[in-house]
């Protein structure tokens, strides 16, 4: 038997489209799939490969390592690096894989897989067999083996090579709690603050504090020294030099950043922003006359600028330009048309004045997030620029630029208090910086800035820099960078030191670089995408590198590349149209029909009953989303089926913007029968398993917790009936929680006993109760003597084992992981016990399951 469903609503608009022409270059020459490989493989040429997602960069990174291999090069003569721990694991277990295969193969395989994969050809693959059937042993033989990393682990061993005379990382240890040790530092700063020799940098922190609140400063700083390689770097700064030297660089800082608002402003004021002829509506630049003309003189501060501001007789003649116009429309556009001729007139006595005055036209025509407000059409105003003998688009353009001169003006006066409060901030987190650097040295230990930081100023000291240079030259012959588009400008810094030491040098190691600019995601960790523009840039004049690259990936059905082909263009200049190498059915797209909140509810005029009524607000449009997903999901299941095809749940993929809508999509579609895992946050803890666990460990640490026993009572870890936990509720004292205090007890009755004990408020107490005195008039619906049994053993056990130990044992205690898949719809069976084993996961993580719970 089967379930009823509601009826389905089809999805709208199938797509049918051609299958697309796989699409590869190399060196702006079009090539097919195969001298793409080639090329890119050669270990003897450096190249540069720009390629999409999907497109197999780590495949080819990992048989360019094989093909050097067999080309004769040492395992430890090459370094592959990448930016995560799980990516380098990954590429070694591809690597691993790839020798295992050669080692194993029988001779004809082998032989065709030299000669064309490899690109060795017959006479080459008849050469290496008997070193590829060798090289696999080789690998694990060697002491070292060819060095995938990351780069921090590439950081660290730099740090650790440097001559004798150099500072090094050796001696210390690599903390990853530097947000630990950091928050440590911040304490002990704001100490010291209270010393009379700090009382400078005090008035510079309240100053953050009064301006952005304390929560705003202390993340400021924090990212200041977050990301305090990169301001050394800017700065030429050495962070382990003296605090006087510190300062210095702070104070250079803050100079840089008042030079740049200072030509930013004069810019302003001398009219480089009226480039727009009011008079044509054609972009053109403004003459040197006309630009000095009224200038006050140099802008040094924000006053000068507000003085500039006042006298520039442009603005007010546009003003009154604008009014003119505006007094022929609608009431609304008369209404803004005397704001204007107000502000026309206004004399400006003083820069208070001026400052007034400048932010209550910026009020009038600027929106909330400064943008120009909207210039709104209508069928009077047209009229009236007609007839005037105007044209409205040549006003529209000149409305816009007042705008924009009117938000750049307010901005600049932003910025300058900016200016001062960067400068603040530079000179607090010089302190906190020095802090945090006795901090770690106190401890000894270092973190992951600290080595980018050294690797750095190695490869820059020209102490240092031939010896280190010297020593990977000796070693490595093979330089590979994966997924280079998240690379930083640090990161990138170090590389292109190294890789500059060779210019005019005869033997050099080859280097390859993949990576696409558009997957450029982790901005956050400070990835810089036109770093990839400049390693092309290098490789080609260094390196003679060559450049490759492929739009054709083998991820997306064909359907879903033709789409992304037509709409992506329009919102995205540089994209390039993308190709398929995918096997199989076409695939289909659908759009589904916009779900939109009912009419009848929105209504001003409609009866709504808010007891009784739903409310359609985005919770209830998102379920609705998730139903009609869930529609579409069916069918898609129903079409596949028709064409011979089982569409396995685990193979359906439900991407959104963002988690927000996820718990309403998630109670849709098991509506309609589908099971759910999703990553939203929270979203484990707030499954019935996580939260019944959760509810277990509320109550042993607080047996008191009355809502939390109830909850696992109900649970399948107890599996008591409704009716029963009833039963417990009712069993409570008979006085209410507003009634008035009980008076003295009753004197017992002749023949009749002693009154009997008012029952305990807590549930715990209560199932004590009821089960050391059992009740032969009213007896318990269920085993009171030994739920309490089970209920004691798991307060003992949480007090004693970590709570990774003690959720294992309560869990095989009641036998959890049959009761909880016997407790739902048999499609979230596998659900449920994969939240159980998540939940046990994640216990582990707390204190390392050294701790009781």
């Amino acid at each position: 038997m089967r379930p009823l469903r509601q009826p389905r609503a089809v999805p709208q608009g199938t797509l049918v489209v051609t299958r697309s022409g796989e699409r590869f270059e190399v060196d702006g020459r079009a090539v097919d799939a195969g001298a793409f490989r080639l090329a890119s493989i050669d270990p003897i040429a450096s190249v540069i490969v720009d390629a999409c997602a999907g497109s197999g960069k780590t495949t080819l990174l990992v048989t360019r390592i094989v093909r050097a291999l067999l080309d004769g090069c040492e395992p430890d003569q090459v370094l592959a690096v990448t930016f995560t721990r799980l990516a380098a694991h990954e590429m070694r277990e591809r690597l691993d894989r790839a020798l295992r295969e050669l080692a194993l193969a029988d001779d004809a395989t082998l032989h065709e897989t030299l000669a064309g994969w490899y690109g060795l050809g017959e006479a080459g693959a008849d050469a290496a067999a008997p070193r590829a059937r060798a090289l696999y042993e080789a690998v694990l033989r060697h002491p070292r083996g060819p060095e995938i990393t990351t780069f921090h682990r590439w950081f660290r061993t730099l740090a650790t090579i440097g001559p004798l005379s150099a500072e090094s990382a050796e001696g210390t240890q690599l903390s990853e709690e530097g947000a630990a040790l950091l928050q440590q530092a911040w304490f002990a700063w704001l100490d010291a603050l209270r010393a009379p020799s700090r009382v400078p940098e005090r008035a510079d922190f309240e100053a953050l504090v009064d301006a952005i609140g304390l929560s705003g400063a202390r993340s400021c700083l924090m990212s200041l020294v977050a990301q305090r390689t990169d301001w050394a770097v800017a700065l030429d700064a050495d962070l382990d030099g003296p605090r006087e030297a510190l300062d210095a660089a702070a104070l250079r800082a803050a100079h840089a950043y008042r030079e740049a608002w200072r030509d930013a402003a004069q810019a302003f004021a001398r009219g480089g922003h009226w480039r727009d002829d009011p008079s044509t509506g054609r972009r053109g630049a403004a003459s040197a006359d006309a630009a000095d003309a009224g200038l006050p003189g140099p802008i040094d501060d924000d006053a000068d600028l507000l003085r500039a501001v006042a006298v520039d007789t442009r603005v007010r003649d546009e003003l009154r330009a604008l009014a003119r116009v505006l007094a022929l429309g609608t009431d609304p556009a008369r209404a803004l048309a005397l704001v204007l001729d107000a502000a026309a007139d206004r004399e400006c006595a003083d820069v208070e004045s001026a400052r007034d005055w400048l932010r209550g036209l910026g009020a009038a025509v600027l929106t909330a997030e400064g943008g120009a407000r909207a210039w709104k059409k209508s069928k009077a105003l047209t009229a009236a620029i007609q007839a005037a003998g105007g044209d409205e688009s040549v006003e529209q353009a000149r409305w816009f630029s007042l705008c924009e001169w009117v938000a750049t003006a307010v901005t600049l006066l932003d910025e300058w208090r900016a200016v001062g409060l960067n400068a603040a901030a530079m000179r607090c987190g010089v302190g906190l910086l020095e802090t945090f650097r006795r901090t770690k040295r106190a401890q000894g230990v270092i973190d992951f800035a600290d080595l980018e930081s050294i690797a750095w100023r190695m490869l820059r000291d020209p102490g240092t820099a031939a010896y280190v240079q010297c020593r990977m030259d000796r070693r490595y012959r093979h330089l590979l960078f994966d997924e280079f588009q998240d690379t930083s400008s640090l990161q990138w810094r170090v590389i292109a030191d190294w890789l500059q030491s060779y210019a005019g040098a005869g033997e050099r190691p080859s280097v390859f670089v993949v990576g696409d600019p558009k997957q450029s995601i982790y901005r956050f960790r400070r990835a810089e995408a036109r770093v990839f523009d400049a390693a092309k840039a290098l490789l080609r004049e260094g390196f003679g590198a060559r450049e490759a690259g492929t739009d054709t990936t083998r991820r997306n059905a064909r359907a879903i590349v033709d789409v992304l082909n037509r709409c992506l263009p329009a919102c995205m200049p540089h994209y390039r149209e993308q190709a398929t190498a995918a096997v199989g059915p076409v695939g289909f797209v659908w759009r589904l029909p916009l779900v939109e909140a009912d009419p009848a509810v929105d209504a001003d005029d409609a009866p709504f009953d808010w007891l009784t009524s739903p409310r359609d607000d985005e919770a209830s449009l998102r379920h609705r989303e998730g139903l009609a997903i869930a529609d579409a999901i069916l069918m898609a299941r129903d079409e596949l089926a028709a064409q011979g095809r089982t569409l396995r749940w685990r193979e359906v993929y439900v991407l959104a913007r963002s988690r927000g809508g996820f718990e309403a999509y998630e109670r849709a579609l098991r509506e309609r029968g589908l099971p759910v895992q999703s990553d939203r946050a929270g979203g484990l803890l707030r499954t019935l398993e996580g939260d019944d666990l959760r509810a277990l460990i509320g109550f042993v640490r607080r047996p008191a917790d009355d809502l939390a026993l109830a909850q696992v009572l109900a649970s399948p870890l107890v599996g008591l009936a409704a009716a029963s936990i009833a039963w417990i509720a009712a069993r409570g004292p008979a006085r209410a929680s507003g009634d008035a205090a009980p008076g003295p007890a009753a004197p017992p009755v002749a023949g009749v006993g002693e009154a009997p004990r008012p029952m305990p408020r807590g549930w715990w107490a209560r199932l004590r109760r009821i089960a050391a005195e059992p009740d032969p008039a009213d007896p318990a619906p269920f085993d009171a003597a030994a739920l309490v049994a089970l209920l004691a053993d798991w307060i003992d056990a949480a007090a004693r084992l970590p709570v990774h130990d003690f959720l294992d044992a309560a869990l095989a205690r009641v036998d959890a992981f049959a009761a909880y898949p016997m407790a739902v719809e048999p499609a979230q069976r596998d659900v449920a016990h994969a939240n159980l084993c998540a939940m046990l996961g994640l216990a582990l993580d707390v204190d390392a399951g050294r701790y009781p719970s």
